[in-house]
């Protein structure tokens, strides 16, 4: 459904005449009563990827992740540098 609605909002904003290139989400989850953490990597481009069932998912990252929200915040700005966002 992400995905979907990535593609959604980038159709919308060209019908309004927008220029939007790109669309990124930056999702946090907790599942399981684990402490929430990042789910979808937030410099990845979410309308240029195919909603296949056979390819790897990495912008999808692993729930093991380690990085807590104050750290992204703090990080955020280098980690989208090294992205070439």
């Amino acid at each position: 459904m992400i995905l979907q609605c990535a593609r959604w909002i980038k159709q919308h904003d060209v019908e309004m005449g927008l220029d939007t290139r790109a669309v990124r989400a930056e999702v946090w989850v907790g599942l399981n009563g684990r402490r929430s953490q990042l789910f979808i990597d937030p410099f990845v481009d979410l309308t240029q990827i195919e909603d296949d069932m056979g390819e790897a998912r990495d912008w999808v990252l692993p729930l093991d992740s380690v990085v807590t929200m104050s750290e992204f915040r703090a990080r955020k700005n280098e980690w989208r540098a090294r992205s070439a966002w």
